[in-house]
């Protein structure tokens, strides 16, 4: 039986998520749904961060962000963190799984959240933005000349 939007909000997907709520007081603050392809956005947040599990054409994506600042994948967040067994783990299993990618989360949350604290926020961004770019670089060639 197929997945229906519906259960991005009660389902698989926000159960897998739970955690955020019951261990470290995230609330749902978004939800975003679209009949295409079964895509949905659920939007978390806490006092020091915000989290967004994003299902897309059957894959489970995870961004987090600052209170006020720009969002950045977990792969990204992973491999910044040096966790690079994790990052292995979640790309070796296609992001399909909902309870996978945030077994993925949960081990390295503790030290993914700390990265969006205020004191820690800008050089979190500014890091994550080079490491990007650096991933561009290595997929796409040089940019502009760089």
């Amino acid at each position: 039986m197929a997945t229906h939007l519906n259960d991005l909000r009660q389902g698989p997907v926000r159960d897998a998520f739970a955690f955020l709520e019951a261990e470290y007081g995230f609330q749902l603050v978004a939800f975003e749904a679209s009949e295409s392809f079964d895509n949905g956005l659920l939007e978390f947040r806490a006092d020091s961060c915000r989290l967004r599990v994003m299902r897309e054409r059957g894959q489970i994506f995870v961004d987090m962000a600052h209170l006020k600042g720009a969002w950045f994948d977990l792969p990204g967040i992973l491999e910044f963190l040096s966790h690079m067994p994790l990052l292995d783990r979640l790309l070796a299993g296609g992001q399909t799984d909902p309870r996978q990618v945030a077994g993925v989360l949960r081990q390295s949350f503790e030290r993914a959240a700390a990265l969006f604290t205020d004191s820690e926020a800008v050089a979190t961004a500014l890091g994550l933005e080079e490491l990007r770019e650096k991933r561009d670089r290595q997929r796409f060639g040089p940019i502009d000349g760089t």
